[in-house]
């Protein structure tokens, strides 16, 4: 047994073909066919991650890689809802929550995680990111109430405007 370039374990098979023997490689059939993004190598994997177009297999890399921070470069290009909720809720690690939570745009959950998880950190980043969400809808009602043209679409800015400042 000897290692490649790549460090990765490989063997070397003798073969005879016409008087000639010659040494071939061959690993584990895993290996061949495992994505890139999945390779324990960090370098290799955010590389083959920073190269994923391709929504659901950037989901996959986000649930599955080997390598933290391969998964954290997939949540960052990552736009499927569904899957950032499920990550920031149920992801053992909390880093990976705490990345997720970053991109979830859900109130209620967003709320539901502030509320329940059991990591004072993911509790504290779903309520930081609570509170820029509803910063960026007051400030938008704001922005509706002075400038449109309607006023009842004005008036009706001011008074959820109004509303959310209570809340504040």
């Amino acid at each position: 047994m000897d290692y490649d370039e790549d460090n990765v374990l490989v063997r070397y098979e003798k073969k005879v073909l016409d008087n000639e023997t010659k040494y071939v490689m061959t690993s584990d059939l895993k290996d061949l066919f495992r994505p890139a993004w999945d390779s324990w190598r960090e370098d290799k994997a955010v590389e083959a991650v920073n190269r994923l177009t391709h929504e659901a297999t950037l989901a996959r890399a986000a649930i599955k890689a080997r390598c933290r921070k391969a998964r954290i470069k997939a949540i960052e290009k990552l736009t499927n809802q569904p899957v950032l909720i499920f990550l920031a809720k149920y992801d053992w690690d909390r880093i990976i929550c705490i990345a997720a939570i970053e991109k979830v745009n859900d109130q209620k959950v967003l709320a539901e995680i502030a509320r329940s998880n059991t990591s004072n950190e993911v509790r504290t980043a779903a309520f930081k990111r609570l509170m820029s969400l509803v910063n960026d809808a007051s400030n938008a009602l704001d922005e509706i109430a002075r400038n449109s043209k309607y006023c009842s679409v004005r008036k009706h800015g001011i008074s959820k405007a109004a509303i959310v400042d209570l809340c504040n």
